[in-house]
This record gives structure tokens, C-alpha cells and sequence, in this order.
């Protein structure tokens, strides 16, 4: 209340203090309605309020106004510095990115050149241990060697493009390509639609404000129906 008052001109603030006491008198003028009388005075009671509504409006909206244009200013300063920043990141990040990722291609196959070597190595060496054992009669250890698992050492060359303080990020999302498969899954109960499945409201809203409540012999069996509310809204008398 103090840090509001601040914001509020000295010939206003009696009044606004008087504003408290408001949540208060609605709760006693709507527990009294009983008959037409007590009706019409909450009545009464909500058109003022309706009116001192407008008129504060009319009251903060230079304060509104200044504060809007001063975070306008400073949202400028934020641009104007962060911008030059965040073009700057934009240039050198893909350069970053693709020099990466063609680097460890590169480490990969040599990687996979090298694990190929040590692969083919060993099983020279093992088919010649062979050769070496059938000449010599031991065809059954022969076989054995020939049907053991190469056990070759598998070589991991180190990345050449890490540097201190950039950091690779994966992100993860999902793509529809087939929304009809989708609705299939649902439908043959492999996929729960609550989870994956979300209505596009805005269209069927505007369904709804188009056609009213002739939208439900339409929809209802699509498990749709147009839902109405009534409020109430001040006006002159």
C-alpha cells in the first residue's frame, strides 16, 4: 500500500485509500440481496464502481504512459547494446559449428581407418597362427583359432576441437510427418491421445462464435460442443 500510494497524485490519495474498504461493502451488498430493493442497490454499487473504474483510468494513465515510455527507453538500450552481441554470435556460431562437425568426421574415418588396420592385423596374424597349426597337424587348434572372436584393441583419437568455454548442445524435438498415423495410433489405442494430442481451440472457438449452438449437431459426435456464458457489463442509464 505505501509503495502504491507513492505512484499516486497527492490530490488522490484520500480517495484511493477510501478503496479498501471497497471488496468489504460488495461483500456486505451481495450476502443482502434478498428482494428488489437490496437487488437494485448491489446494482447501484457495481455502476459506481464501473465509474470510479474509468475514472482511475483516465487518473494513472499519464503514470502508465511514463512508465510504458521508460521501459520503451530502456528496452532500446538493451536492443541496441545486446544486438551487435547476439549478429555477432549469429556469424561466428555456424562457422563454429561446421568446422566442428567436419573435423570429427574426419577424426571418425580416420578413427575407423586405424580400428580397420588393428582389425585387419589380427586377423592376419591369427590366420597365419592357423596356417602354422593344420601344417602341423593340430587341424582341431586351428580351427579354434580361426573361430575364436578377433580381439583387436579399438583406438579412440581424441577431439582437436574442444576449446575452454564453448560447449555442445543437443536439442531434441519432435516432428509430425504424418498426422494421420497419429490419429490411427489413437484411435487403435497405441498411443494415449491425452499425452500427444492437443485441440486447436482457436478454430474450433471460432467454430463455436460462428454457428452458436447449431455447432453441436455437427460436432457433438466429434466430442465437441459449443458452450455458452453470460456476463454482465456496465453501461449508461
Amino acid at each position: 500500500m505505501p509503495e502504491t500510494l507513492e505512484v499516486v497524485p497527492a490530490q488522490y490519495q484520500e480517495n484511493f485509500k477510501a478503496h479498501t474498504n471497497l471488496e468489504r461493502q460488495a461483500r456486505e451488498l451481495a450476502a443482502a440481496v434478498k428482494d428488489d430493493a437490496s437487488y437494485r442497490a448491489l446494482c447501484d454499487f457495481r455502476i459506481m464502481i464501473d465509474k470510479q473504474r474509468k475514472n482511475w483510468a483516465l487518473v494513472i494513465k499519464p503514470a502508465v504512459s511514463a512508465a510504458h515510455d521508460a521501459h520503451k527507453k530502456i528496452k532500446k538500450v538493451e536492443t541496441d547494446v545486446d544486438g551487435p552481441l547476439a549478429n555477432a554470435l549469429l556469424i561466428a556460431d555456424p562457422v563454429i559449428s561446421n568446422w566442428r562437425r567436419e573435423q570429427e568426421n574426419l577424426r571418425a574415418i580416420e578413427q575407423e581407418k586405424i580400428n580397420r588396420k588393428f582389425r585387419q592385423d589380427e586377423e592376419d596374424r591369427r590366420l597365419k597362427e592357423a596356417e602354422e597349426l593344420a601344417k602341423s597337424g593340430d587341424h582341431a587348434e586351428a580351427d579354434r583359432v580361426m573361430e575364436a572372436p578377433i580381439q583387436a584393441p579399438q583406438v579412440v583419437l581424441p577431439s582437436s576441437t574442444k576449446v575452454a568455454g564453448i560447449q555442445d548442445r543437443t536439442y531434441w524435438s519432435a516432428e509430425v510427418f504424418d498426422i494421420q498415423l497419429l490419429c490411427k495410433a489413437v484411435v487403435d489405442g497405441k498411443v494415449d491421445a491425452a499425452e500427444v494430442l492437443t485441440a486447436n481451440l482457436p478454430a474450433l472457438n471460432a467454430k463455436a462464435r460462428t454457428m452458436k449452438a447449431a455447432m453441436n449437431a455437427q460436432w457433438e459426435k466429434y466430442g465437441v460442443r459449443a458452450v455458452s456464458r453470460q456476463d454482465i457489463a456496465g453501461g449508461c442509464r
